[in-house]
């Protein structure tokens, strides 16, 4: 993954397999069969979906 879809950053690091972080606005990237699962990382760690890209 090149950019963050949600902020267009090039901060992203990958931190499994199909996983991604952007470092500028905090949220986790999966990709999944036909499109991007994006989640914001919230204060206790646990992950809220934020919208479904494809």
């Amino acid at each position: 993954m090149q950019s963050c879809p949600n902020c267009g950053s090039n901060e992203v690091g990958k931190i499994g397999t199909g996983q991604y972080f952007c470092r500028d606005c905090c949220v986790e990237m999966s990709e999944l069969e036909g499109g991007l699962v994006i989640h914001q990382v919230e204060e206790d760690g646990s992950l809220s979906p934020i919208d479904e890209w494809s």
